[in-house]
């Protein structure tokens, strides 16, 4: 059975009864099924298991659903989940929530790099956050912070110049 079907199966448990089970499971493999559940539902499954195991599921997911998942957690859970992620799933998380859930900036992503035209590709494929992101478009501006233009990352990669397409 696909996780979409299984999960849909499994949106007829409690959230408790589903808890047990996410927990038992590999994290990833929870993941999977939480990523397919409605926020709503994943956040009271997820409310009742301890901070690590939330946080531990959470590492598999896109910032965007785990984003949308601590923002149903009370305000205590949230901050004790917070405190078991790694730097680099909180620093996204972080972003979009300090934006209230009704805004924008609540399902914006966080995983975007925008540089100067005149920065050599060279130094972009150098970055750390680049290397430890999935990001899939590289924002370019001029000496303004003017949108001047957007590669896609796979376009930065194969070209492997030190200067930018066009230029």
């Amino acid at each position: 059975m696909r996780i979409p079907n299984a999960a849909r199966t499994l949106e007829s448990f409690s959230p408790s009864e589903l808890s047990d089970l996410l927990t038992e499971l590999p994290a990833g493999i929870s993941a999977s099924i939480v990523r397919e559940l409605s926020p709503a539902l994943a956040a009271a499954c997820l409310a009742c298991s301890s901070p690590e195991q939330v946080a531990d599921i959470l590492q598999h997911l896109d910032t965007d659903m785990a984003g949308m998942i601590l923002r149903r957690l009370d305000k205590t859970k949230r901050h004790e989940v917070v405190n078991h992620l790694p730097a680099s799933n909180w620093i996204g998380l972080r972003m979009v929530l300090r934006y209230p859930g009704d805004t924008v900036g609540s399902i914006m992503d966080p995983n975007v790099l925008s540089v100067h035209k005149e920065m050599p590709v060279v130094n972009i494929l150098n970055m750390r956050l680049f290397k430890n992101q999935l990001l899939h478009a590289v924002y370019i501006t001029d000496r303004s912070h003017i949108f001047a233009g957007a590669l896609d990352v796979r376009d930065l990669f194969s070209q492997g110049s030190s200067s930018w397409p066009g230029n």
